[in-house]
């Protein structure tokens, strides 16, 4: 007979909105918009966790694009949320929904 294990999963939403937006470059708008006006939608960090047995598993989703802002700090973070939350990094997912009208840099996605 096969184990079974039972399915727990836990879910969170924290803003990332910069507290300070006005003049900043969005990401993939700067020939529209020079620079931030304000803040029309607030951004979120979301996170899933899955836990089955012995197996965890980590998505966190950002409102931001993979530009070099992220990019070379992914696995920085990948590890310490790992050392923190006794996790393999392997089973952490980091991903960003690619918003435009996230903090960037033109020319950086």
């Amino acid at each position: 007979m096969a184990k079974t294990h039972s399915l727990w999963a836990g879910f969170g939403k924290i803003e990332i909105t910069p507290t300070h937006p006005l003049g900043m470059t969005l990401c993939g708008m700067p020939r529209i918009f020079p620079g931030a006006r304000g803040v029309l939608d607030p951004l979120f960090a979301r996170g899933c966790y899955l836990e089955a047995g012995d197996n965890r598993f980590l998505m966190i989703v950002l409102d931001l694009v993979e530009n070099r802002i992220i990019k070379p700090i992914r696995q920085e973070v990948i590890d310490a949320i790992a050392a923190e939350g006794k996790l393999s990094p392997q089973n952490i997912w980091l991903c960003c929904t690619h918003c435009h009208s996230a903090p960037g840099e033109w020319g950086t996605t």
